[in-house]
């Protein structure tokens, strides 16, 4: 069986130091969808989030989290399964502090010894019931997708998952999802097309 790797990604917006580097790089023409509070809002479900993976998915290789130079104070580093990424570790230098969730989520192939197979968790994401490698992948491709969402722009933010999903569409090998990449007709009615995610969260692929 081949390894799967899970990563996530954490910020700790209680920081203060985390806040003063924001604060200097925040800009008002920045889109308010995108850089609002909630985008970095810790709601402490991270620790939910280990544990429902160590009580439902113990069969995970590495698990990697990814952060900006932040660790939780509860979380026990000595684990043998986990391992902290700092920004500077996958993403240059001369593009950080960056505080683009999808800039960073384009960048996480680049985290050192990840598994081909990996599975990308935001931190408020938790496991409620037994899953096994199968469910995610299958000889290496990935296992299921589900309808998430109509995929319509209705916001600014939405805007970012029409473009990451049209750039892999352009390199998908079409014979993977559908004939359409992530998309088929049978999704919705009268060119209403829905956007597809993986059964628990998005699944990257290292193309």
């Amino acid at each position: 069986m081949e390894k799967i790797d899970f990563v996530i990604s954490w910020v700790d917006s209680s920081d203060l130091e985390w806040q003063r580097k924001r604060q200097k790089y925040d800009s008002d023409k920045v889109i308010a969808s995108s850089n609002g509070e909630e985008r970095f809002r810790d709601y402490g479900t991270l620790k939910y989030l280990l544990r429902s993976i160590d009580k439902y998915a113990d069969w995970v290789h590495k698990i990697y989290l990814v952060t900006d130079n932040q660790k939780p104070k509860w979380l026990n580093t000595m684990y043998e399964k986990l391992v902290i990424i700092d920004h500077k570790e996958i993403l240059p230098s001369n593009v950080l502090p960056t505080f683009n969730s999808s800039a960073i989520e384009l960048e996480l192939d680049k985290i050192p010894n990840l598994s081909e197979n990996f599975v990308y968790f935001n931190d408020d994401f938790l496991i409620n019931k037994k899953v096994t490698p199968r469910d995610f992948f299958i000889n290496g491709v990935p296992r299921d997708s589900r309808i998430y969402s109509r995929f319509i722009p209705f916001e600014n933010f939405n805007y970012i998952n029409m473009n990451d999903n049209k750039c892999i569409n352009n390199l998908l090998n079409r014979k993977l999802v559908s004939l359409k990449g992530f998309f088929s007709i049978h999704y919705g009615l009268k060119g209403n097309f829905k956007k597809c995610f993986s059964i628990i969260c998005r699944t990257w692929i290292n193309i």
